[in-house]
């Protein structure tokens, strides 16, 4: 079966763009990964290089690198924008082969070939072993290519989309290679309270979560089967950035590193045995840590934990299947200040199934857990394909995959669409008086001591 045609080397050009041009460019796990798994293989990669992205400048970096593969990260933010570079790229260099990876792709695969002919493949799900295998199987092809055989591959042939087996996701995640040396300055971050004079570095020590939110769409790309890097794995990369990026601070990037408690206890006892010292964050749930263990993790070095929190209203909760109650999330929030640890959690109005009465609940119990932690971040709810509740919605007809080709705004914007303006305008109070809360003197004087 034909694919495609390339010469013996092969070059592969990665980025994940932003929403729109001109914005800032944020720090994509996924892209590092893949950068460093090829380049363990001893692949060519090239990958976009500037803060603030620029089409011009992106043009002229794909031109000079002169790439045989371009691979995008997609997402429900920024799949307009994919598509509209892939066109541009695909007039100037005709034979490029456009790849698609990320959760709006995976969920979304066949639909994006059909409709969209400057895509020609998507890789489901984890892309470090699928991109390594067309990369293989292009350079060891003396004419075309057959790519029937690469699991978590769709991808279109001629005019017939293809759509292989699945993958099996990575089980051991320190076989992955570390980054090449001259990459650590690409896993510096920004969190929103660290100076921007110092390096923050995010690195991944775990994939998956084993919860079941409605809302998130974690569940169908990675199957609720977290994987952890082991202690001994996540200290060596630590050290490696250490040594090589002078890193000094760190965010441990993982839905919720705390899962396994005793992993975490381990991690913090051999910082504190072996005195590295650094100062770091993570994020988790409210139910995965306890007194002992937050005593422990500040003694370690950590500095702030973000919270999926949500909401503070019950009602909200269990629809939201987050299987915790406000009033651990907030004894939680309160024993994290205690300890000495920064909290932070994450705030969303206008779920299915808020009122006004729910919407009051929220917003009074953050302003009675005061200096204890005001939330980090709040938004609008937004509907996510992939989603158990985008799914229910598809299902009783009220949301269709179709809209994502007509302006993403249809479905991602759902406020906008299901709810009346009247009620529109109480979530956009209600995020203005929570925003007010955050950036208040006493607030944020009480939060720095």
């Amino acid at each position: 079966m034909q694919a495609v045609s390339f010469g013996e080397i092969m070059k592969v050009f990665l980025i994940c763009p932003p929403i729109r041009p001109k914005m800032k460019m944020d720090l994509s796990s996924g892209c590092l990964a893949l950068e460093a798994y090829l380049r363990s293989k001893e692949r060519k990669v090239d990958v976009y290089r500037g803060e603030v992205f620029d089409t011009d400048v992106f043009v002229k970096q794909v031109k000079s690198s002169r790439p045989d593969i371009l691979g995008m990260t997609c997402d429900c933010l920024n799949m307009d924008y994919c598509f509209a570079l892939a066109k541009i790229v695909k007039k100037i260099t005709k034979n490029i082969y456009i790849v698609l990876g990320g959760p709006q792709a995976t969920f979304l695969d066949r639909l994006i070939l059909e409709r969209i002919p400057w895509i020609d493949a998507v890789i489901r799900g984890e892309g470090e072993e699928t991109l390594a295998e067309i990369v293989d199987r292009c350079e060891d092809s003396e004419g075309s290519v057959d790519l029937t055989k690469v699991q978590g591959l769709s991808y279109r042939n001629n005019q017939e989309v293809l759509v292989n087996d699945d993958r099996s996701l990575i089980k051991d995640l320190d076989r992955l290679p570390l980054p090449q040396k001259d990459m650590t300055q690409r896993y510096v971050g920004f969190d929103g309270h660290t100076p921007a004079d110092e390096k923050l570095f995010f690195v991944e020590t775990g994939r998956g979560c084993s919860s079941s939110c409605q809302f998130c769409n974690d569940v169908g790309v990675w199957q609720r089967k977290p994987r952890q890097k082991s202690v001994e794995r996540i200290i060596k990369e630590v050290n490696f950035f250490k040594e090589h990026g002078k890193a000094k601070k760190f965010f441990f990037r993982e839905n919720t590193f705390t899962a396994d408690r005793s992993r975490t206890m381990s991690f913090c006892q051999h910082l504190i045995r072996h005195k590295v010292d650094i100062e770091w964050e993570c994020g988790t749930r409210v139910d995965a840590v306890d007194k002992n263990l937050l005593k422990t993790m500040k003694e370690a070095g950590c500095r702030s934990i973000n919270y999926g929190v949500e909401s503070l209203s019950d009602p909200i909760l269990k629809a939201m299947n987050k299987g915790f109650s406000s009033s651990l999330a907030m004894n939680v929030i309160r024993e994290t200040h205690r300890a000495g640890i920064m909290p932070d959690y994450n705030i969303i109005l206008g779920y299915p199934g808020e009122t006004e009465g729910t919407l009051a609940e929220t917003f009074h119990r953050i302003e009675e857990l005061g200096i204890y932690g005001h939330p980090d971040g709040v938004q609008e709810f937004r509907l996510v394909s992939g989603s158990r509740i985008y799914m229910k919605m598809k299902k009783l007809g009220l949301v269709s995959d179709d809209v994502w080709f007509n302006g993403c705004g249809g479905v991602y914007d759902f406020c906008k669409k299901y709810y009346p303006v009247h009620f529109q305008n109480r979530l956009s109070f209600y995020e203005q008086e929570i925003r007010k809360l955050r950036h208040s003197e006493t607030f944020l004087h009480n939060r720095l001591k």
